[in-house]
């Protein structure tokens, strides 16, 4: 498992990443991403690329048995939890509301039990 200080320095340079594209979706998604890096770091990891943010559990292999993929587009976020293959859940939400429903996913990937092998 990631030292809490690397958690943190790694959620760190993805959002300063975001920031150096300079384009609105990555704006918004280093935000997002900041946010809830104070609440998330060292129990989720954060991928990222200009337009969106795939979040699974630490130690799970590729492919990943859980996912939450943040999409941010127009002033509004989408967010999808797949298990495998299978969307379990979606949601969509301007800003302000954009971290609580973050929470909401972060925290189902978090608590389910890993897969058997």
């Amino acid at each position: 498992m990631l030292s809490e200080d690397s958690a943190d320095g790694e959620w760190a340079k993805a959002v300063a990443d975001l920031r150096s594209y300079g384009i609105p979706e990555a704006a918004a998604n280093a935000d997002l991403l900041e946010i809830a890096g104070t609440k998330w770091a060292g129990l989720v990891v954060p991928r990222t690329s200009m337009a969106s943010l795939l979040f699974t559990r630490l130690g799970d292999p590729f492919p990943f048995p859980v996912e939450v993929h943040v999409h941010w587009s127009e002033g509004t976020f989408e967010f999808r939890l797949n298990r495998g293959m299978l969307l379990v859940t979606a949601d969509r939400c301007h800003q302000p509301n954009a971290p609580a429903v973050l929470d909401s996913f972060l925290m189902q990937i978090a608590s389910l039990p890993e897969d058997p092998e």
